[in-house]
């Protein structure tokens, strides 16, 4: 598939074909995460203008997950039991209004749920593990985006070098273990590690490496830039 033609998801197994998982009824559509389920979430387009969050059943059914009263609904990750993270436009009209973007959260006996209802700004959310966290970013009074983790009991824990300097959540295990970056005390993006027992550290790692992603054995991969 060409960069400049409509994208559609695609599912492609070890034991099969590549299966074009089609949209539901606009032009194109994104695949974005998988479960060992083979259970799929991802976005795509119901008409020309509106995107909605997916999740693709290998039974071959696409259901689509709603959203929280806007147009659009974007799926950001899966976890193993079928539960899907992203975030929703809440603005009704044609015009998603970024200031009325909200984290969500989708079980089949849930429907989509607002993940923080009782937070007034903006938020996202971005990944959720087999263990019921979740990760992402939200807004913050001081105007500065900022990472958070929102624990089992609903609890959020905002994490934030100090006021002003951005912290920007990659990815979480099934430990609780989170990987990204953040600006350190002078202003410079280092790569940091973030567990609820030690809380939040720089990797000792160069400063130009970019982490993506970190498993269960906490092993991080990222990209390096300025070799």
């Amino acid at each position: 598939m060409l960069p400049d033609s409509s994208p559609h998801p695609l599912f492609w197994s070890a034991n099969g074909k590549p299966q074009d998982l089609g949209t539901l009824g606009g032009p194109h559509g994104y695949a974005v995460a998988v479960n060992r389920n083979d259970q799929v979430a991802g976005s795509v387009h119901v008409d020309a203008h509106a995107m909605r969050a997916f999740i693709w059943q290998p039974t071959g059914t696409m259901l689509q997950l709603g959203t929280l009263g806007g147009r659009d609904s974007i799926a950001k990750s899966i976890s193993d039991q079928g539960e899907v993270v992203g975030s929703s436009f809440t603005n009704a009209g044609e015009l998603p209004r970024p200031d009325m973007e909200r984290a969500f959260f989708w079980r089949r006996d849930t429907g989509m749920v607002n993940l923080m209802p009782d937070f007034n700004g903006w938020s996202r959310a971005s990944g959720i593990t087999n263990t019921g966290l979740v990760i992402g970013w939200r807004s913050r009074g001081s105007g500065t985006d900022c990472g958070y983790i929102r624990h089992l009991d609903g609890s959020i824990t905002e994490l934030a070098v100090r006021p002003g300097r951005p912290v920007f959540v990659a990815a979480i295990n099934d430990s609780g273990l989170v990987v990204g970056e953040a600006d350190d005390r002078t202003g410079k993006r280092q790569p940091f590690c973030w567990n609820r027992n030690s809380g939040l550290s720089q990797l000792p790692v160069d400063s130009r490496f970019h982490p993506v992603d970190v498993d269960t054995y906490g092993t991080i991969i990222g990209n390096f830039f300025g070799l």
